[in-house]
């Protein structure tokens, strides 16, 4: 090293590299000094957690690999060797649990090397610092105290350079800790987590107690697992669902009940699912030795847990076939557990909605019989729910209006304990009564209840349908906000954020019309029926936008033809404009009338807006200008500023077309900055356009963003 250190400070000219790798070493600061360092720090978090997936033989749930990743940090030595050395479900139960990880065969021999020349007190004293996850220095005392360590051994801990003692115990690093604990015998870890259960035990810290003590269990125990199950009961109600799944997963492992397993299973199973933990809830499931002999309730449950995660996880195969397990999950539970068999049906609504065309056949009628049917014996909230839902199945929407109200007039009394199990059916039903105000305040509501209770995967739902809702009243900004918090939320659970694609959001901000269209015909592709719908809709609108009127009308015109719930009415004002603009008359006016009808009917102050609006578009001149200023005035109490702006646009259009260019000026300027503000880049160039003709070309400022 003298030497190389000699040669490479003396390399200047000549055409020779010399590059050294090391550690952090005080001997190599001195013997290569004057030489230019670069510290090679750890692989960021997306990089490290993309490394561990990809090395390991086989499917890894994306949470586990981020938790990994948080423990033991971006060292790709040590990735690469837990990807070869540990299976998914010892990763999966380890990334969960308080205890460490591991560090990988390699650096654990790094360490124990380390670990070696130190006294045994020492060596043992830092076993336990490394098993009491909390970084107690009380606790780890007591527990020392039991093993007849001397408290000295942890200032020659500290001295070593592995630890620091500050009031706490801090490790040097998260690998020194890991590779402590993963070098250690397991009988070594075992006698060293039994101490801390009883230092836990004595100091009244019954939830880190249960863990210290299962640790410590080589054998099932029953007592040991109650404590368990207890402990994760208490950490659901704080909001610690997968640290309920990591306990109850444990507690399982060590019930001597065969019903009682199972019974921990399940639940662990439902903790993960709502966590976000797909794949492990889907193991805890295939973790019940013979699932055939489950009893209804238990068969449902299981059932129900891995059908809810086909849509997390996009499964290509299960998305159209969710629904109907659904609805046999509610039938294993009916007459048994009815707050289940009525949650079920309420999940296959939701489930057959986000299929939308591509659910299989005659499901939709099926459910909604189903629906009504379960009405009869429910209580009388979960009763208004259904009969809103079902009726929108079997009935043409406008008249299921009034059972809709008074379904969100039971939403709204709901305890915040049973929000969640509603939250798409309030979307559902505020969207089928264009009340957009209402239906801000439920999704607010809603996220913010599921923020509280931890349940990330419901959050994650939560935030891909305020990103349409966003898109559908007309706010292409705030959508873009909801998006990106959708992008982050994966990202901290390890998924990697390019999955998160909205097509309709990338048509309505300038994506090119080949990539929108790609992207609608992969999401159909992978059974996302009502994300291909959006996002044909949205291709639609940018089409209007840039007065392409008749490829608008050939998007529109299937799904005119063939009418899906709440959603079609919220086509149907495109469908009119695409007709009316590209010499479809009668189609106009027949669409029109129905929808004039259907918003007087809903008494929405927005549906009103537009069918006046609609009404305009096709009326003779001497009726327009007031229709078009009624629409205003009304689209002006409303929170959807599009809509209120494109009728800004048409009515300046129009005032244009009849040589008023003063007052057009005024309206196309009103148009030109509300797009602007909101994000509507196609409109706004489109009024843009406008005022082009008057000499006076609007400052356009939402510039689309550049497409890879």
């Amino acid at each position: 090293m003298d030497a190389l250190g000699f040669v490479a400070r003396r390399l200047q000219a000549e055409a020779a590299v010399v590059v050294f790798a090391a550690r952090a070493e005080d001997d190599v600061d001195i013997r290569l000094g004057g030489v230019p360092v670069l510290p090679v720090e750890e692989l960021a978090r997306p990089a490290a957690i993309e490394l561990l997936t990809s090395r390991f033989d086989g499917v890894l749930e994306p949470r586990v690999a981020a938790d990994i990743v948080d423990e033991v940090g971006g060292n790709p030595l040590v990735l690469t060797d837990l990807a070869r050395e540990l299976t998914a479900r010892q990763l999966m139960d380890s990334s969960f649990a308080p205890s460490p990880l591991g560090a990988g065969s390699r650096l654990e021999q790094f360490y124990r090397r380390t670990l070696e020349s130190l006294p045994d007190a020492c060596q043992e004293w830092i076993l336990v610092a490394a098993a009491e996850s909390t970084g107690d220095l009380k606790l780890v005392d007591r527990a020392t105290a039991l093993l007849d360590i001397d408290e000295s051994a942890g200032e020659a801990a500290d001295i070593a350079g592995l630890v620091v003692i500050d009031g706490a115990v801090r490790f040097r690093h998260p690998l020194v800790r890991a590779a402590v604990y993963g070098g250690a015998t397991a009988a070594a870890r075992r006698r060293v987590h039994g101490a801390l259960a009883q230092a836990a035990q004595a100091s009244g810290l019954i939830d880190i107690e249960a863990w210290h003590a299962a640790a410590a269990t080589a054998r099932p125990d029953a007592a040991v697992a109650q404590r368990l199950a207890d402990a994760a009961e208490r950490a659901a109600r704080r909001g610690g669902l997968l640290a309920c799944a990591s306990l109850l997963a444990r507690a399982a492992e060590l019930s001597e009940d065969p019903r009682l397993r199972d019974e921990r299973l399940l639940a662990g199973a439902e903790s993960a699912s709502a966590a976000g933990a797909a794949r492990f809830a889907f193991d805890l499931t295939d973790r019940i030795p013979d699932p055939t002999v489950l009893a209804p309730v238990d068969a449902g449950r299981r059932l129900f847990v891995r059908a809810s995660l086909a849509m997390f996880l996009g499964d290509p195969a299960a998305i159209p076939l969710a629904s109907n397990q659904l609805s046999a999950a509610a039938e294993l539970f009916h007459g048994h557990d009815s707050r289940r068999e009525h949650l079920a049906l309420l999940r296959s609504f939701d489930a057959a909605l986000t299929a939308e065309r591509s659910v299989a056949r005659g499901t939709f009628p099926a459910l909604g019989v189903r629906m009504r049917a379960a009405t009869a014996d429910a209580e009388p909230g979960i009763r208004a729910v259904l009969s809103g839902l079902c009726g929108l199945i079997l009935q043409p929407c406008g008249e299921t209006a009034a059972a809709n109200r008074l379904a969100l007039r039971t939403l709204a009394e709901l305890d915040d304990r049973h929000v969640l199990d509603f939250s798409v059916a309030g979307v559902v039903l505020t969207s089928a009564l264009w009340d957009e105000r209402a239906r801000n305040d439920w999704l607010d509501r809603c996220e913010r209840i599921a923020a509280r209770a931890g349940a990330l995967r419901e959050l994650d739902a939560l935030l891909w349908m305020r990103s349409l809702t966003d898109l559908d009243r007309g706010d292409v900004t705030a959508a873009g906000r909801a998006i990106a918090q959708v992008r982050e939320l994966r990202q901290a659970m390890g998924y990697p954020a390019e999955h998160v694609v909205n097509g309709a959001y990338l048509a309505w901000t300038g994506a090119p019309t080949p990539v929108v269209d790609q992207v609608a015909e992969l999401v159909l592709a992978a059974g996302f029926g009502g994300a291909h719908t959006a996002t044909i809709n949205a291709l639609a609108i940018r089409n209007l936008a840039e007065g392409h009127y008749q490829v608008a009308y050939d998007l529109l015109a299937p799904f005119e033809a063939d009418r899906f719930m709440q959603v079609t009415p919220h086509q149907l004002p495109e469908y009119i404009e695409a007709a009316a603009r590209a010499g479809h008359p009668a189609d106009a006016e027949r669409v029109t009338i129905e929808f004039t009808a259907f918003a007087e009917h809903i008494d929405s102050p927005w549906a009103r807006g537009v069918a006046v609006r609609c009404r305009a578009l096709i009326a003779p001149a001497e009726d327009a200008e007031q229709l078009y200023l009624a629409a205003i005035a009304a689209l002006s109490e409303t929170d959807t500023p599009i809509d209120l702006f494109r009728a800004h646009l048409l009515y300046g259009e129009w005032l244009r077309r009849q040589r008023r260019r003063a007052d057009s000026k005024v309206q196309l300027r009103t148009a030109a900055d509300g797009f602007t503000r909101f994000g509507a880049v196609a409109f706004a160039e489109r009024a843009a356009r406008e005022l082009d003709a008057f000499g006076e070309r609007s400052q356009v400022a939402a510039q689309p963003p550049r497409w890879s």
